[in-house]
């Protein structure tokens, strides 16, 4: 993770504070698409598009 990923990941905490009503811990942000993609094939096909790095696809 680079610096802008960390600063990124740090806002997105305080950002999930007021929807959950707490301070998320960061482990359960990098956990939850996790579990997500494990759950619902439209998650791990949107997460395989977001990575998919192969010229002209």
């Amino acid at each position: 993770m680079d610096q802008d990923d960390a600063l990124a990941l740090d806002q997105f905490t305080l950002t999930l504070r007021r929807p959950t009503g707490r301070l998320v811990d960061k482990s359960e942000i990098l956990r939850a698409p996790i579990r997500l993609t494990e759950a619902d094939d439209r998650a791990t096909t949107a997460v395989a598009q977001a990575l998919d790095r192969r010229p002209g696809v």
